[in-house]
């Protein structure tokens, strides 16, 4: 009997590029999917983040029988924007974009560093909930003299006391919360702007103060407002129609999650969704001013998020709605007036 010697080869060069493609192509058609099952497991964090929030409210208001002030100022309209803007701590806590008419490539840190501006107490809603949120730590150690300061780093407080002065005199002798402090309730998980860096600690929520894109003061039509004391169980436009906080882009100037400004109250005056031209609504002064034909201070009053297509809310009866950033914009307006009149039905978003 003969013995039949058989020959084993490989793969040709054609078959193993066949398999290459074959391979790439169904990498390509999964990594959508992949990509889009993070997205929405991103989208589920932020929900129940705002889901959080909105209990840490409705805890506040059994306590106080109120909603807590959108912000607590003597005067109004509230000015936006801080001195020690997060973006620009690494050039000793100053809005240089402000503050110099500088051309391109101007080397700032060679500058003298303006005055401090003096903004107000400007105490924010977040502040007040903290202990609510499960932060009664960072709430215990808010200096509620002076705010504003409570998240700079001692380098930073250093050149706001005019460069000489010791912090500690600056503080009157006590400790201010570390700057390096981070909320994760406080932070969505999609937001372009949930970045390590920055001396000032900010939030990716803000509270709704106005339908209309206005000044935060006494006389706006939201839930959150200047010293607002306005209860989320008396809401006469109905509370399951009416926006207590939604998602917003961390701006330039943005002032920090105790500041009762644009950095925690935004309006619905705003279309849906607009937003700084730069990255994830930060603009970045470190060249000198920034030319854009955008009206920066209105394009910051409004609510955006880095979702793909719609923006999470919460209402005041604490549900959680997501809004299609094509929605209609006079509905969307009216979901910010807690006393507009104009009764919705939730077929209208």
């Amino acid at each position: 009997m003969r013995n039949v010697q058989r020959r084993h080869r490989g793969f040709t060069l054609l078959e193993l590029m066949m398999v290459i493609a074959i391979i790439a192509i169904l990498i390509a058609l999964l990594l959508p999917a992949i990509q889009q099952a993070r997205e929405q497991a991103r989208k589920r964090q932020c929900i129940n983040n705002l889901m959080q929030i909105g209990l840490a409210l409705h805890s506040y208001q059994t306590l106080h029988t109120m909603l807590p002030s959108g912000c607590v100022n003597e005067t109004g309209p509230v000015p936006s924007g801080s001195p020690e803007g997060s973006v620009l701590s690494s050039f000793g806590g100053y809005d240089y974009g402000a503050a110099y008419d500088a051309g391109p490539g101007q080397d700032l840190s060679d500058s003298d560093p303006p005055q401090a501006t003096d903004y107000g107490y400007r105490m924010g809603w977040i502040a007040q909930i903290l202990p609510q949120l499960g932060e009664g730590n960072a709430y215990r150690l808010i200096d509620f003299d002076k705010p504003s300061w409570v998240f700079l780093s001692e380098e930073d407080r250093t050149g706001m006391g005019g460069g000489e002065q010791d912090p500690d005199d600056a503080f009157g002798g006590e400790s201010p919360m570390p700057y390096n402090l981070a909320i994760a309730t406080l932070r969505c998980p999609s937001s372009a702007s949930s970045w390590s860096g920055g001396a000032v600690e900010h939030s990716d929520y803000a509270g709704c103060h106005a339908s209309r894109s206005v000044p935060i003061d006494t006389d706006n039509d939201g839930l959150l407002y200047l010293n607002s004391s306005e209860s989320m169980y008396d809401v006469p436009d109905g509370a399951s129609t009416t926006i207590l906080v939604g998602e917003k882009a961390l701006l330039a100037n943005d002032a920090g999650l105790l500041t009762g400004d644009w950095s925690t109250l935004r309006n619905t005056g705003m279309p849906l969704g607009k937003e700084s031209p730069a990255s994830g609504g930060m603009i970045d002064y470190s060249n000198g001013p920034v030319e854009t034909d955008v009206d920066l201070e209105e394009m910051a009053s409004g609510f955006s998020s880095s979702h793909s297509a719609s923006i999470n809310f919460l209402m005041a009866d604490g549900s959680v709605r997501s809004l299609s950033k094509m929605m209609s914009t006079e509905v969307y307006r009216k979901l910010g007036s807690r006393n507009g009149g104009d009764i919705l039905s939730d077929t209208s978003f």
